[in-house]
């Protein structure tokens, strides 16, 4: 992540921070990276896609720098599990079952499936099977950020650390 692309510090000028801005990239480099090697640890990553798509965002704002984490909306289900009850879309089922390589069998004849009824009727069957028991959540996201209200306190105890070295930096250059 280049948080040179956000622009200019609210004193005008780029750089005036390095050391928190560094700190800022590490801290959200460390999280992606412990998010996506809990996705993969826990082999729940059939298409990467949730994986790829686990990203911070930086943007400027009026009352300063913004960040926030991305990633497909389905990560909570990943996460949480789905409890039983209502039976999911077919559509996301299908793609899953083609990203896996899972290839449904004609049980009475033993043959390959040949059309897309058959694989549809397989997803069908699967989300039926979720809808009637659930599934289990892997907390790839709340073992990497148990608390979020943790995790904003270890950041910013983090920053502000930074920030002061880049206040000391700042004074002894004034002072020369």
């Amino acid at each position: 992540m280049a948080l040179d692309s956000l622009g200019t510090s609210r004193a005008g000028k780029t750089g005036e921070f390095p050391v928190l801005y560094q700190e800022l990239i590490d801290i959200f480099d460390e999280l992606v990276i412990q998010l996506k090697t809990s996705l993969r640890n826990r082999k729940a990553n059939a298409s990467r896609a949730l994986s790829q798509s686990i990203v911070f965002v930086g943007s400027k704002t009026a009352l300063g720098l913004r960040f926030q984490l991305k990633m497909e909306d389905y990560w909570k289900w990943v996460n949480d599990g789905r409890k039983a009850g209502k039976r999911p879309p077919i559509e996301p089922i299908l793609k899953w079952i083609a990203q896996k390589g899972i290839r449904p069998t004609n049980f009475k004849r033993g043959k390959k499936p040949d059309n897309l009824r058959q694989f549809r009727s397989l997803a069908y069957a699967i989300a039926t099977n979720i809808g009637k028991r659930g599934t289990k959540g892997n907390n790839f996201y709340t073992d990497v950020i148990p608390s979020e209200k943790e995790f904003v306190k270890s950041v910013t105890k983090r920053l502000a650390k930074a920030a002061k070295q880049d206040v000391l930096v700042q004074i002894k250059y004034f002072d020369k």
